[in-house]
């Protein structure tokens, strides 16, 4: 899912949407990319550090893939 460009609390709602629509189905990891945040204000990411909060607030394992991508691992 790439949720760069999208605003943190549309990242949110969509990232949600998504881990429970798969949460009971056999799929087992998701990509999630969030962007390095290069282009926003301040050249600060904004969607990465929200995306992370929210995993560990959902206890799912994840990745970090490179500077701008989520492995999430569903159960």
């Amino acid at each position: 899912m790439d949720l760069h460009g999208l605003q943190v609390k549309e990242a949110r709602q969509v990232l949600n949407g998504l881990l429970d629509l798969y949460a009971d189905t056999k799929v087992k990891f998701l990509r999630v990319i969030t962007g390095a945040g290069k282009h926003s204000m301040g050249g600060k990411a904004k969607l990465r550090p929200e995306v992370e909060d929210l995993l560990r607030n959902r206890q799912l394992d994840y990745q970090l893939v490179g500077d701008g991508a989520f492995l999430v691992y569903l159960r």
